[in-house]
């Protein structure tokens, strides 16, 4: 079933006119009239095939994405993008490497302080928290 049963301009329309009138946008944008704001992608076959590719994205009338132009430029992106790894790998041979901080042992709890009783012994201080009312 394609285009769930829609035709080609109410499957079109999905993704153009209809969210503009949902965010009441449709007197500028959703369909391409004088007049309204022109933000448009071309592409090089129907824009609902799963075969389309963008060749030109124009916002306010200024191209933001070329295809033509971005392949053209893609050798020399290629070409900066290795001289930036070439560096960043050149920068992490320099450095000598640095010791890892030594693993934390877990700390044991300190002992409760010894209280002299009257008798001489010993005895271990409670903790606030066995004191009646949590102390707190």
């Amino acid at each position: 079933m394609k285009y769930g049963g829609l035709s080609h301009d109410e499957a079109l329309k999905l993704v153009t006119l209809n969210p503009a009138r949902q965010l009441v946008i449709d007197k500028r944008a959703g369909t391409i009239d004088v007049g309204k704001d022109a933000d448009v992608v071309i592409y090089n076959r129907d824009p609902l095939s799963a075969y389309a590719v963008v060749q030109k994205t124009l916002i306010d009338g200024r191209v933001y994405f070329d295809r033509q132009r971005d392949i053209a430029e893609r050798a020399e992106r290629e070409k900066e993008k290795k001289a930036l790894l070439d560096k960043q790998k050149k920068a992490a041979e320099k450095k000598p490497e640095e010791k890892k901080p030594e693993e934390k042992k877990p700390q044991e709890k300190p002992k409760p302080p010894q209280i002299a009783d009257v008798d001489g012994v010993s005895y271990a201080a409670p903790s606030i928290d066995a004191l009646p009312g949590g102390a707190r």
